[in-house]
């Protein structure tokens, strides 16, 4: 797995650390993050180089340097893989972003402004990415609308396939069925839901409500993937197996705050989304005609395991 590690500019560059990309001149660069002196609780992330002398870092209003942060690191035997992936200005983030840091919305993004690209974060709920661009001898804040984000993708594991409509992406993920039977396939936008090739668009379940969204990602699992999804009955909190699959970008929660979840409903199964806190499972399914969705205290957890 991806794992933070402490560093400073001074030291020599840890032998895991991720080569997020290289300069115009083939340097390369990486994906650090640091504290943010306006707000203690928020941390930043940026890029370091081994010729600067500190890691500069996005700031919502300013360019920070720092000589201590932390430098992100993949071990060669890991099981994922890191990947820039280009957001349509359209949809969100993933849900297999790579966050920041838990309890916040923002994920680590890259935009390229010339040739080069420079490595900040992105806020998932405008979709705005901040990043430190150097000009001349200064190093400045932009704002940009187009940008990359960084995802964590298991290597012969499940993926997460965009989709517009209700167009369902190949090798989707059968995870549940409507009451007169037809097919319900995972979905995520803000939160997790469902789609269906008789829907018009996604339909998920968030703090609360039922939300619709033409752009969404769909849970696929490809033929060479060496995993094998399964559901499994969950009574409470305390009983949620180590392997059930996280989602990283649900707005404001923890990734160990929630899971993929469904519920029986009418005779159907429908996908949705897993609070810990709270213990109930939360399904896109109206009501009422206020938008309403509907809690279900009986439910499973999606778990991986290897094959």
């Amino acid at each position: 797995m991806a794992v933070w590690v402490d560093t400073t500019a001074s030291s020599t560059i840890p032998p895991t650390a991720w080569v997020a990309g290289k300069e115009e001149d083939g340097t390369p660069y990486y994906v650090v993050r640091g504290n943010n002196p306006d707000d203690p609780c928020y941390r930043m992330a940026g890029k370091f180089h081994p010729n600067s002398d500190g890691a500069y870092m996005a700031n919502w209003t300013k360019v920070c340097k720092a000589k201590e942060f932390q430098i992100l690191t993949l071990s060669s035997e890991s099981n994922i893989a890191l990947i820039w992936l280009t957001i349509d200005k359209n949809t969100c983030a993933p849900p297999n972003s790579f966050i920041v840091m838990p309890d916040h919305h923002f994920c680590i993004a890259r935009a390229e402004v010339g040739n080069s690209w420079y490595p900040g974060v992105v806020n998932v709920d405008n979709n705005v990415c901040h990043v430190c661009i150097n000009e001349g001898n200064e190093t400045k804040l932009v704002k940009l609308d187009d940008w990359q984000v960084l995802v964590e993708e298991p290597i012969n594991g499940a993926k997460w396939v965009e989709t517009i409509g209700n167009k369902i992406p190949e090798h989707a993920w059968q995870a549940g069925h409507e009451s007169d039977g037809k097919p319900l396939f995972l979905a995520y936008n803000t939160s997790v839901g469902k789609l269906g090739p008789h829907m018009n668009r996604a339909s998920v379940a968030h703090n609360g409500y039922t939300l619709e969204f033409d752009y969404s990602w769909v849970l696929t699992l490809p033929p060479d993937a060496k995993v094998t999804l399964k559901w499994v009955n969950v009574k409470k909190k305390e009983d949620i197996p180590s392997n059930a699959c996280k989602i990283t970008t649900t707005a404001y929660l923890s990734p160990d705050a929630v899971r993929i979840a469904r519920a029986e409903h009418k005779n159907g199964m429908q996908p949705g989304i897993y609070y810990n806190k709270d213990n109930y499972c939360l399904i896109p399914v109206q009501k009422n005609e206020k938008g309403k969705a509907t809690k279900k205290k009986s439910f499973q957890i999606l778990t991986v395991e290897p094959l």
